[in-house]
């Protein structure tokens, strides 16, 4: 979903442009708790502070609870410990700098010998599991382009075709001929630039709308009505009529949610096609990439209705924190962010897409797989097709949608895969925004770090 709210807050812009990775306030709590289950036996450290001393003595008590309980010096269970005590000092680190509490800073690793999750926060009653469901923002966006591929496999459609072409076997154009997708250069755009981002498409959910002030099409439309019915017609619609566009298709590399909501129509349109019936983009997720009948089904969920709000349970709700307080987003109308930003799912549903799909293993062999990392721009050596190059991280995607930063990835040089989650925005400045979705990957360089693997300063 929405990439760019603060126009490049973390990854360096230069290549491609756009940032690629009422409520009773909660009262700010200093005493974070760890909590240690071997076996039967439950033991709790409470750390006051997040100075390096009051670390170095907890890590020490804890190391001798662990030796006392007979745990070996090297086991996963130790690995946890530390890195939990690591991503709780980044945490206390950021509440500090914020001055307001900071919710579970979680992270996912699994490497070739050893699987971790540790998830720091305030309070045990905080802190999540690898199973607590979220709204995982753009990373939605590697499974669109995973079914992009998926149906030119199938022989559905080809990415080197223009979105006006007709669809192979068929008698209809990947999109709609109506005045709603009239947009400015459509006859020139392929699908492959709508998955690199070099289409020029203007982004409806991130640029401001006209008599929205400063808000974006669909921010506006949701303060209006919560419960709002997005289309992808309607949202394509806004382009047609300003003629909005960023460049020619294929002269610059700018990050639109709205290229994926073409993507979107062109999946569901295709599916439809093929099935003989109405299908949508979730359709096609659900039953050919997280299904029952696929090689790793998941239980990840795909929204596309105004009223279809809630997360199946266990889940965390996002926090935004603004200049006029807290909002809270428990439900959420994601029908506004199809194919770029709708998805569903828990940490360890991630790790496992993104590992598996990564090393050729899920849907998509390793052709495939190796298409969606090499087929770049030469606007932007690092992002493929729905999937980015990260620097320590690997291959994958990061995402950010109200309340929630996360990023996924897996490195195929040291076959470690690792997701890293906050829910939690800071919209009162830009610095306290970057600051949010840094420490994603300050935990990530630390857990990495942790398990001996190369990783960026924490």
């Amino acid at each position: 979903m929405s990439d760019n709210k603060f126009d490049a807050a973390f990854q360096p812009q230069e290549k491609c442009s756009g940032s690629f990775p009422g409520v009773e306030k909660i009262q700010a709590s200093h005493v974070s708790s760890l909590d240690v289950y071997p076996g039967e036996r439950r033991f709790q450290l409470s750390l006051a502070s997040s100075n390096g001393w009051t670390i170095h003595l907890a890590m020490s008590l804890l190391c001798l609870i662990v030796f006392a309980l007979g745990c070996s010096g090297d086991s996963s269970s130790d690995h946890e410990a530390e890195i939990t005590l690591a991503i709780n000092k980044l945490r206390m680190e950021l509440q500090d700098n914020l001055g307001q509490p900071v919710p579970a800073l979680s992270v996912f690793i699994q490497t070739p010998t050893e699987t971790v999750f540790a998830s720091a926060a305030n309070t045990p009653e905080e802190a999540i599991t690898k199973d607590t469901y979220f709204r995982i923002a753009s990373t939605t966006k590697a499974l669109t382009s995973t079914a992009v591929l998926l149906m030119q496999n199938y022989g559905w459609l080809n990415i080197s075709h223009f979105i006006t072409d007709m669809m192979p076997a068929g008698n209809k154009p990947y999109i709609p001929d109506t005045p709603d997708y009239d947009i400015k250069y459509k006859k020139d755009i392929k699908i492959e630039q709508l998955l690199q981002h070099t289409a020029g498409v203007w982004d409806v959910a991130n640029e401001p709308a006209p008599g929205c002030g400063e808000e974006d099409y669909v921010d506006c439309m949701l303060e209006r009505d919560p419960d709002h019915q997005f289309t992808a017609g309607e949202l394509v619609r806004q382009n047609a009529i300003s003629e909005n566009c960023y460049c020619e298709p294929g002269d610059c590399c700018k990050y639109s949610n709205t290229g994926y909501t073409l993507l979107g129509k062109i999946i569901s349109r295709v599916y439809s096609f093929h099935a003989n019936t109405k299908k949508t983009y979730s359709d096609f997720l659900l039953e050919h990439l997280v299904g029952g009948t696929t090689p790793y089904p998941l239980a990840m969920g795909f929204p596309y209705l105004g009223k279809d709000q809630t997360m199946p349970s266990p889940s965390v709700c996002g926090r935004e924190i603004t200049e006029d307080g807290d909002k809270i987003y428990c439900r959420d109308n994601l029908s506004g962010h199809v194919a770029e930003g709708n998805g569903l799912a828990t940490m360890g549903q991630l790790n496992t897409f993104v590992r598996t799909l990564m090393r050729g293993e899920n849907v998509l062999g390793p052709e495939s797989v190796s298409l969606m990392q090499k087929d770049v721009s030469s606007w932007d050596p690092d992002y493929g097709l729905g999937c980015k190059k990260i620097q320590y991280l690997g291959y994958g995607h990061a995402g950010d949608t109200r309340g929630y930063h996360v990023v996924m990835a897996y490195n195929p040089e040291t076959q470690v895969s690792i997701v890293s989650m906050l829910p939690l925005w800071d919209m009162r400045s830009r610095d306290n925004f970057a600051a949010c979705q840094k420490i994603l990957y300050y935990a990530a360089y630390a857990a990495l770090s942790i398990l001996g693997y190369p990783a960026g300063n924490w």
